[in-house]
């Protein structure tokens, strides 16, 4: 049975992007936020966004405070999300802290990733959270379309738009890392550049590219660079190292 606000829902995909703010001096940009392992949880994590007055970019904390109301499940007390994980580690990493303990990480998680501050924001190139990169229970709970490659065909331009406005604005952000290998193709034209260049002695590859005092950053997703035999934690470090180099950590 079918009980998602529609309306909340349409709102949702064309107007929310991610955690932070629009001038954060860091920004990672994914392929979508993991998540969503039933209707119920899908309902909560709409209503979450509506109690945080529909923001295109709203505050990670208070978001993840509300969906926990509103699931009646327990705060976690430690950094489990490996992803996240894996994108801390590159900003602290381009700091100079190139090994953390897990209360710093998870210090990060709680003060520093998406916040208010303007330190990191984190976004995501599609709006509605999967399980991985090929689920896509969305049409047995509302009426989006029934294949994935449609739904990302629909929205893939206004997404676009959207986060060129954000990446490309003047000033901040200074370092715009994207992460994600089957997404790849919107990139380049979310960063406005032609092309990356390879950044040696990566593996799987990594790229960059400069534009207007910004770097840009494109990686594979850490699942893909873990399946490759490489630890992401250990090529996180390396990244952030590599990356402060050009930006000393800021």
């Amino acid at each position: 049975m079918r009980t998602l606000n529609e309306d909340l829902l349409q709102r949702f995909c064309s107007h929310f992007f991610g955690y932070g703010t629009r001038d954060a001096r860091w920004v990672f940009l994914g392929m979508e936020e993991a998540g969503c392992r039933d209707q119920a949880e899908a309902k909560a994590r709409l209503n979450a966004w509506h109690n945080l007055n529909e923001g295109s970019l709203i505050q990670l904390s208070q978001f993840v405070n509300s969906l926990y109301e509103l699931t009646a499940q327990p705060q976690p007390t430690a950094l489990k999300n490996k992803t996240w994980e894996f994108l801390i580690r590159i900003r602290l990493a381009a700091e100079g802290s190139t090994k953390p303990s897990k209360e710093s990480l998870f210090a990060f998680l709680r003060e520093r990733l998406g916040d208010s501050s303007g330190e990191t924001s984190l976004l995501e190139f599609m709006p509605l959270p999967c399980q991985g990169i090929k689920a896509w229970p969305w049409p047995q709970w509302c009426n989006v379309q029934r294949r994935k490659p449609s739904y990302v065909k629909q929205l893939a331009q206004l997404r676009i738009e959207k986060l060129q406005e954000i990446v490309g604005a003047k000033g901040n952000p200074r370092v715009v890392v994207f992460y994600g290998g089957a997404y790849a193709k919107y990139w380049l034209p979310i960063a406005g550049l032609d092309k990356m260049q390879v950044i040696p002695d990566f593996r799987p590859r990594a790229q960059w590219a400069g534009r207007d005092g910004k770097l840009f950053v494109s990686v594979f997703h850490p699942s893909y660079i873990r399946w490759c035999g490489v630890d992401p934690n250990t090529y996180a470090t390396h990244l952030g190292v590599r990356i402060g180099s050009q930006y000393n950590g800021t």
